[in-house]
């Protein structure tokens, strides 16, 4: 399974279910998908980091820009129930018009149905929406992830894996978090592709996936999709190429 592998290796799935690397037979098969032409990932490089007080109001402001330019047919994944609020309450202020469902407000499963039977609707969810949900066709056609999903690292196991690698001298970074946060990542990317006739765009607002030296892990655990990285306006545009919206009329501002 493609969401087991972490870069074309299954030994960090492997390792946190108990079993021996050597007593394990595997194989991945390749995605039937053509993502260079069904997909377009565009990784901004200006946006503040998430741990800078201006985040929230940046990625919102680029979250608004991605569904204008898609005119809707979104998923926002999130990290945190704050975040689904702060960005269902930007998209609602940009277009009261467009219906945003938003995870906490009512059940999960009524909140999918309703976003299949409205084109221009957005979803803001967080953890369940990222794998096990499947929308084909136009129905979505854009997903942004404005935060790289990083694991708390006060959950009870993670922390007993975490002491168990130290114990041995490894890095429970480098072993256990990042490689489940590309997992998690893959996850939220392949909720666009689901048939060989799906079209759309993934847009990652994090800035970290070119900033810090975990950065090309990621991006390399990614399906390749036609990419455009650079500042945000220039990655808004080719969105809106893509989706054949008319360019903005000052494409920087």
């Amino acid at each position: 399974s493609a969401t087991l592998a972490v870069n074309g290796s299954f030994d960090y799935w492997i390792g946190t279910v108990g079993l021996e690397p050597g007593a394990v037979r595997h194989d991945l098969v390749p995605s039937p998908f053509d993502h260079a032409q069904q997909a377009l990932l565009g990784v901004p490089k200006d946006l503040p980091d998430p741990r800078e007080g201006d985040w929230t109001q940046a990625t919102a402001a680029a979250v608004v820009d991605a569904v204008r330019a898609s005119n809707g047919g979104a998923f926002v994944l999130c990290t945190s129930y704050a975040a689904v609020r702060a960005y269902a309450d930007a998209l609602r202020s940009a277009d009261p018009t467009r219906q945003v469902l938003a995870q906490g407000e009512s059940a999960s499963p009524g909140l999918l149905v309703a976003f299949m039977r409205d084109p221009r609707a957005v979803l803001v969810g967080t953890d369940s929406f990222w794998e096990g949900v499947s929308v084909k066709g136009d129905g979505l056609r854009l997903v942004v992830i404005p935060r790289l999903p990083f694991r708390v690292p006060t959950e009870p196991l993670f922390q007993a894996r975490s002491e168990r690698v130290v114990k041995r001298g490894g890095d429970p970074f480098r072993e256990l978090t990042l490689p489940a946060t590309i997992l998690k990542l893959r996850q939220g990317y392949g909720r666009l592709i689901r048939s060989k006739t799906d079209r759309g765009v993934v847009v990652v607002l994090d800035p970290r996936v070119h900033s810090r030296g975990f950065g090309p892990r990621i991006l390399a655990s990614l399906p390749p999709a036609r990419r455009v990285a650079g500042p945000w306006w220039r990655v808004r545009e080719e969105v809106r190429r893509f989706f054949g919206a008319p360019p903005a009329l000052d494409p920087r501002g």
